[in-house]
């Protein structure tokens, strides 16, 4: 019977096999568990229409209390808001996401009741799937307008695009947040007849970290960490909500 001796060499061999193996399978569970489409990140979400118990519904018309319905999505959290703020962590897989604790919402009302009745519906999308993964596809429709469509245990959905569509009456152009990304101060520019009554900033976990009322133009947010926000401005003519980036 013939023994195999091994070297040092051998083992060094063997031992950095070893490492490799080791290093490879913690960057596939990585990948596998964190991963998602960093479309999903990058880009505005306007929400489009929900479908419920197979039946469609489309946002109301901007007016105002509601300009659009924008949702974030960000390395940890979500936060979509209408007349109240809807929020989570989450944890991501290429294909869906999951909230790992409850889903928190802002204890508001609307004071029209086709917002109030719309939110219910929204809201409802998350609030009774909250308990089960997520699934999400997005789709390109060409002229660089993604589509994003997140679909819950019980098959009812919230369908977004990265640009607002078909809402001929809304004009966000008349308010202008400069600059974006936003280092210390953040410009609040604004046209027309409107003035401002306040402004809230959140973080994705739909955390209330700044709040100012009265006239404003201006933020200091350097006290800010590096990051996603979602800003909500009221107006006395309605209340925009904007995506900002924090450097």
């Amino acid at each position: 019977m013939k023994y195999r001796v091994f070297t040092k060499n051998d083992r060094k061999i063997n031992v950095m096999c070893k490492n490799i193996k080791i290093l490879f399978l913690i960057l596939f569970t990585s990948l596998s568990v964190y991963a998602q489409d960093p479309q999903l990140l990058e880009n505005d979400w306007h929400l489009q229409k929900v479908v419920v118990d197979g039946e469609e519904y489309l946002p109301p018309l901007p007016n105002a209390e509601i300009q659009s319905i924008l949702t974030i999505y960000g390395a940890d959290g979500f936060l979509t808001s209408m007349c109240n703020d809807l929020s989570g962590p989450v944890t991501y897989t290429n294909q869906d996401f999951i909230f790992t604790e409850a889903l928190t919402i802002t204890l508001g009302s609307c004071n029209l009741n086709v917002n109030y009745e719309f939110e219910q519906l929204y809201f409802g999308v998350y609030f009774d799937n909250e308990s089960f993964p997520f699934e999400y596809a997005i789709t390109n429709g060409g002229n660089n307008i993604l589509s994003l469509t997140i679909i819950g245990q019980n098959d009812d959905q919230a369908i977004y695009n990265n640009t607002l569509l078909a809402n001929p009456t809304f004009n966000n152009l008349s308010l202008k947040i400069y600059p974006n990304p936003i280092k210390d101060v953040m410009n609040i520019q604004i046209q027309n007849s409107e003035i401002i009554k306040s402004i809230k900033v959140f973080n994705v976990l739909g955390k209330l970290v700044i709040e100012e009322k009265g006239d404003v133009n201006q933020l200091d947010v350097s006290l800010l960490k590096s990051g996603l926000f979602l800003i909500k401005i009221e107006t006395n003519k309605g209340i925009f909500v904007k995506k900002i980036m924090k450097k």
